[in-house]
């Protein structure tokens, strides 16, 4: 029964974190506690687990120097995961912004203590629009590129947490690929607040419009101006410089599990390419859905395909 908890706790968990080791919370890493994974991004300086902890620890300390008896085995922790990270081999001890995806390569040389850190520092005032979360390799699912622990709506958009518990939100490839290079994104203001599943943003071209849904209820914290300027770079890289803005969200939890994650995205996206090949024969003909997809531009490449359909059954709009 244990592991069976384990185990959903962890299915539960992991787009809160990030996949396979990566996930495990700096407690699990440093080897203090046996299984904790990370559900705040790695911003331990914000963690109500790491306060909790570090709280039990001193008192622990306190009583053991007392000569006080301690009590169960939680009680018995008195030793804190920065003396125990500080005793790994320097490829263990990652940098906080590399386990949540800020920067490919880096290794902390300042014990975890973030708020002394001059590199932490740096960052914390880089402005969001330069930070992305880096993506490579990413997985292909019928052909359309669709990264792990991203969170996925049924109007193709995709919501990733970051750092501080902020969310980016972007279009997935799927829809990019099947509406082509854009010539307008009409995207929400900073400060504005959008609802899940409510209209967030609106798409244009060739004087064609496309409302799409927002994955994620909050209050828009950035914008990207790259995409405002040049909406293509979404069609290109629709995961990391495509992103759309950033939202501040009271409920995260409760806003994730109402999007598609794992490996029930794959079995979306397979079904939604399916039914894009299907609409293809039907309106247009067998052999235009033959050879050759997904193209880069449905719209563009295939006579007879009605913007407004595809809008209406893979947007939800």
């Amino acid at each position: 029964m244990g592991e069976k908890i384990k185990k959903d706790t962890t299915n539960e968990l992991k787009g809160l974190g990030l996949f396979g080791d990566e996930m495990q919370c700096i407690w699990m890493r440093a080897g203090v506690v046996n299984f904790k994974l990370c559900n705040n991004a790695y911003d331990c300086n914000n963690c109500s687990f790491d306060k909790a902890f570090n709280k039990l620890t001193r008192e622990n300390r306190d009583a053991i120097s007392k000569g006080e008896p301690l009590g169960d085995k939680k009680n018995r922790i008195s030793v804190n995961w920065q003396e125990r990270f500080q005793k790994l081999p320097s490829d263990l001890r990652k940098c906080r912004h590399m386990l949540n995806g800020r920067v490919p390569n880096k290794i902390c040389t300042n014990n975890f203590e973030c708020n002394t850190c001059e590199y932490d520092q740096m960052l914390e005032h880089q402005s969001e629009q330069d930070m992305p979360y880096l993506v490579s390799d990413i997985p292909l699912v019928a052909g359309y590129r669709v990264p792990d622990s991203f969170y996925f709506h049924r109007g193709h958009s995709w919501a990733r947490l970051e750092y501080g518990g902020r969310i980016r939100v972007g279009m997935d490839d799927f829809s990019m690929k099947l509406v082509g290079p854009l010539d307008d994104l009409n995207l929400p203001s900073m400060g504005k607040k959008v609802g899940q599943n409510d209209k967030g943003w609106s798409i244009e071209r060739n004087g064609k419009k496309g409302d799409v849904l927002s994955p994620i209820e909050g209050v828009i914290t950035a914008v990207n101006p790259k995409v405002k300027k040049n909406p293509v770079i979404s069609n290109e890289d629709p995961y990391t410089g495509g992103w759309l803005f950033m939202v501040e969200s009271k409920d995260i939890k409760k806003n994730l599990k109402n999007l598609l994650f794992g490996e029930e995205v794959s079995g979306w996206i397979e079904t939604e390419s399916q039914a894009l090949m299907d609409m293809i024969e039907s309106d247009v003909g067998p052999t235009a859905a033959t050879g050759g997809l997904p193209v880069n531009d449905i719209y563009g490449n295939i006579q007879g395909i009605k913007w407004e359909k595809l809008i209406s059954k893979f947007f939800l709009t």
